[in-house]
């Protein structure tokens, strides 16, 4: 059999990472594990992860600051947010938007909210909670996603490399970043400022959307991985469907190929698609359900706080 040309994707993977796609605190960062699809029916609250203790980031603010608490939204969902201090209990102590209303209901595309912390309140521990409403789940708007933040409220800080995040110099409270890193602490990181970031294996594409990081890493066909840095035996749009032990038909114009690259520890699957929109290809575990939802249990985590377990009802995954 000759080769054969089509619209062609190839992935390779090493490590298969499975990810969500919903909301996550991305300033200051969300608690570990920060999946960005805990919500209020299948995980427990105020914040769907338990309090890992040292494991977590602890951003420190000043009393009575300003910030633009920024979060990572992936869909626009209808509805507003909230945003909330906790104590250690879980309680909430001040409601910085209010607790009456929802933010942001008129804009389901907004990824920040500026906030001011309270005068006199101060915490070595607190958790800084977003509550982002779902509302075309519910015909009440009570379907909700959280994500939490373990924040420290001092008088003062210190300006130090923890003031820049870990990743630059802090002069007169201003932050010169590390390259690639940007905000008013070094907060974000970007994949690349230009092609050298990209190991000049590909170009440094800023995506001017609303998703972090910005700035993206495109390979050039034959290019893959983080900074573009793996090669690939696929240097085109052309496949020669013998060498590959997988043939699977998903749909009349849409056909995946696979095979096992031993001597790379990858697997190699190349889509081939015939038609005008976008192909996709997701995982999942192996016994897994094809519905959305699976019914294990997770994460199966031990508070080192309160030393309770943490459960949740189900596994959230999309694919």
């Amino acid at each position: 059999m000759g080769s054969y040309a089509a619209t062609t994707l190839l992935f390779a993977a090493a490590l298969l990472h499975l990810s969500s796609a919903h909301v996550r605190l991305t300033f200051p960062p969300a608690r570990t594990p920060n999946y960005d699809f805990l919500d209020n029916v299948r995980t427990g609250g105020p914040c769907g992860v338990p309090d890992a203790g040292e494991s977590d980031p602890v951003t420190t603010l000043v009393v009575g600051s300003s910030l633009n608490v920024s979060y990572h939204l992936a869909y626009p969902h209808r509805g507003g947010i909230r945003i909330n201090i906790l104590d250690s209990n879980g309680t909430i102590v001040h409601a910085l938007l209010g607790l009456d209303s929802w933010r942001l209901e008129d804009d389901s595309t907004a990824f920040r909210q500026e906030v001011t912390l309270p005068d006199g309140f101060v915490c070595d521990r607190c958790v800084l909670q977003l509550m982002r409403q779902a509302a075309e789940w519910s015909a009440t708007g009570g379907y909700i996603f959280w994500s939490c933040a373990d924040i420290s409220i001092q008088n003062s800080v210190q300006c130090d490399e923890s003031y820049c995040s870990g990743h630059g110099t802090c002069s007169g409270f201003e932050c010169n970043c590390e390259r690639t890193y940007y905000g008013d602490f070094c907060q974000y990181k970007d994949e690349c400022e230009d092609a050298s970031d990209c190991s000049n294996n590909g170009e440094c594409v800023d995506l001017m959307g609303t998703i972090f990081p910005r700035r993206q890493c495109f390979c050039n066909p034959g290019y893959f991985g983080d900074a573009c840095s793996r090669v690939s035996s696929l240097s085109n749009a052309t496949i020669d469907p013998n060498q590959y032990t997988v043939r699977n038909a998903l749909h009349d114009r849409l056909t995946m190929y696979a095979r096992i690259i031993e001597e790379e520890n990858e697997i190699e699957i190349a889509l081939l698609h015939n038609g005008t929109g976008y192909a996709a290809l997701g995982w999942k575990p192996t016994g897994m359900s094809p519905f959305l939802y699976s019914t294990t249990l997770f994460p199966c985590c031990t508070s080192s706080v309160t030393g309770s377990v943490h459960w949740s009802k189900a596994l959230p995954c999309m694919f």
